[in-house]
């Protein structure tokens, strides 16, 4: 992996566009980094997930910070007790396709990007009563399987939490520590079952003061549009920049 000052220059924006994000939605900094950061082919996938797991961590603690009375802690749980069998499962089936089909990888990603698109995309209808402990196990088994492939929890977590009977505030500090958690998660399992190069964590080292610089920003600074336009017009970048892997992938796979 080779590291010049216009892949990080790239790689660092897009750090800011998805603390601008997240910060803002509860969501989306891990889906943003990753479909464009595979989109501008900036750093391989397996490396980039994992850095987009510790500087998540660093954004989710940031924005967090005075916030965790809010917390749904009931919510919270659930989803964390049935994400960690379907982040190993993830982690698996990253490791497996980066060796053996760069090709099949940037095909699953580029579908999984589109999907939680399209999924984010919906408004979700509020629920008059709470998910039943099932529906929230399930949720977190699918979003354990699409973190533990490309560190993107979010859409399936995010498009639950939504529906749920709770104030925004709650919705929003839910999200940020079930991110944060499950960052923890990931990251322990990575450690252990690979070996990462030492030049990520160089990268992790310059992002995590620029992650906190950027959250104090765009918590500073607000979006002068509403909460769910910032939301469609992330998702609808996420669906482009998903179709671009996708046809890369495709071309890729076709030329063998």
């Amino acid at each position: 992996m080779e590291l010049t000052y216009s892949t990080l220059a790239l790689t660092f924006g897009i750090f800011a566009l998805a603390c601008y994000i997240q910060t803002n939605t509860g969501f989306a900094f891990a889906l943003i980094v990753m479909s464009l950061g595979g989109a501008f082919d900036v750093l391989p996938l397996s490396i980039l997930a994992y850095s987009v797991s510790f500087l998540s961590l660093v954004n989710s603690s940031a924005a967090l910070r005075g916030n965790l009375q809010h917390i749904d802690r009931q919510l919270l749980g659930w989803m964390l007790v049935s994400c960690i069998p379907g982040t190993i499962l993830g982690v698996w089936l990253l490791d497996s396709l980066s060796t053996h089909s760069q090709d099949g990888l940037k095909i699953a990603f580029g579908i999984t990007i589109i999907l939680c698109g399209m999924l984010m995309l919906q408004k979700p209808q509020p629920l008059t009563q709470r998910s039943s402990k099932r529906i929230i196990a399930s949720t977190g088994t699918v979003a354990g399987i699409t973190g533990g492939l490309f560190a993107a929890f979010g859409p399936p977590i995010a498009y639950l939490t939504y529906r749920q009977p709770l104030p925004i505030k709650t919705i929003l500090t839910t999200l940020l520590a079930i991110f944060w958690a499950t960052a923890v998660i990931r990251i322990a399992i990575v450690s252990t079952v690979s070996v990462v190069p030492a030049d990520v964590f160089w990268l992790i080292a310059a992002g995590v003061p620029w992650i906190i610089i950027c959250t104090w920003l765009s918590k500073r600074f607000k979006p002068p549009i509403n909460e769910l336009t910032l939301r469609r017009c992330a998702m609808g970048l996420l669906m482009l920049s998903g179709l671009s892997v996708l046809v890369a992938g495709l071309k890729g796979l076709l030329q063998l």
